[in-house]
């Protein structure tokens, strides 16, 4: 959370011009075709694609280094070329060893680790190099070492990490139906934390147009960006903060509207655990009521708030009124609890 706090006010920027992009596009206002729409659009998912350079600002800061050096370590993570062989599957290699194919854009644990170690290397370098030419080598060698490191050690080991953790929900899934839906949902936010959750992209993205639909991921998304936004703006009502209550429901409009929780996650409820303990409580109860109702997408979301139900409706027409009922269930669920345990009292200091 600290490594976002530098960049959070434009987070909160682009989350709510996803807001009113799809208010404008749902009344015909400015419909989603549109180039003009498409501009806007884009311009706010760069600052989520864009994540692992504020991410690095914000980590140089806390380890009182240069901010450069930390964007320097997450622009290593979104080279264009990289990028690119990534998403087009191209095999690349450092000095003969093979480089784990993963993106990077819009992840957390990544770029954290890789910031880090960056500074920490930069700085070592810093005091001992010979001040006439210490900004010459510092930071040549920092970048020869991070470059591999990047690749080849750090990006690789949170992947794999994620890796492991999807294949154990999906098998905790398949083992223990509602229940494990249920513990997901607990999860999902502390794995949203870390950008793990890139790591079922492969799964579920398959599993929507598959027979039956895709059972776990997808509802819980939704229960949980909408949940995260309903305890920010409870949050809103009992603050006396004038500061906390405009960032409160900001942050809530931005989660449940487009789907957007980063700056509800990182910027509220992290530094109010009990809040975040109470989203926790909700995504319980509404994922268990969707495992226990099978709620399945059938469709690629059209977005990740409310306006993401729609992906929900199967043939019958049940599926619709099983996704509301779960949301709901969650939707209130988070309400009482984040009443119960938020006494107002607890401010997020900017």
């Amino acid at each position: 959370a600290f490594a976002l706090q530098p960049a959070l006010t434009m987070f909160i920027g682009a989350g709510m011009i996803k807001v009113l992009l799809i208010f404008l596009d749902l009344f015909a206002i400015l419909p989603s075709a549109t180039s003009t729409y498409q501009l806007l659009f884009n311009a706010a998912d760069a600052i989520y694609y864009f994540m692992p350079l504020f991410l690095g600002y914000g980590v140089a800061k806390k380890m009182n280094t240069e901010p450069a050096v930390g964007m320097a370590m997450g622009a290593i993570l979104l080279a264009p070329t990289f990028i690119a062989n990534v998403n087009g599957g191209t095999a690349m290699d450092f000095l003969g060893i093979d480089i784990y194919l993963k993106a990077y854009n819009g992840t957390f644990l990544p770029a954290i680790l890789t910031s880090a170690v960056g500074c920490l290397l930069y700085r070592f370098l810093d005091k001992r190099i010979p001040l006439i030419v210490r900004k010459l080598i510092a930071p040549l060698v920092t970048m020869l070492i991070m470059v591999p490191l990047s690749y080849l050690v750090l990006g690789p080991i949170a992947s794999i990490i994620g890796d492991y953790i999807a294949a154990a929900v999906m098998w905790l899934y398949n083992l223990t139906g509602f229940v494990g839906v249920a513990i997901f949902g607990i999860l999902l936010p502390l794995l949203i934390t870390t950008g793990m959750h890139f790591c079922f992209s492969p799964y579920w993205s398959a599993m929507v147009t598959a027979p039956g639909g895709e059972l776990f991921y997808l509802i819980s998304n939704c229960i949980y960006n909408i949940n995260a936004g309903i305890a920010c703006i409870v949050m809103s009502f009992k603050t006396k903060n004038i500061e906390n209550k405009a960032l409160f429901s900001s942050t809530g409009i931005s989660s449940v509207v487009a789907g957007v929780s980063e700056p509800a996650l990182f910027g509220v409820l992290l530094k109010n655990r009990k809040v975040l303990y109470a989203v926790m409580i909700g995504n319980a109860f509404g994922c268990a009521v969707a495992g226990l109702l099978h709620v399945a997408a059938h469709m690629w979301p059209p977005s990740w708030g409310v306006f993401m139900i729609p992906a929900f409706i199967d043939d019958t027409g049940m599926g619709l009124i099983y996704t509301l009922l779960a949301v709901g269930v969650g939707i209130v669920a988070t309400a009482v609890a984040t009443f119960v345990l938020y006494d107002g009292k607890d401010v997020v200091e900017e």
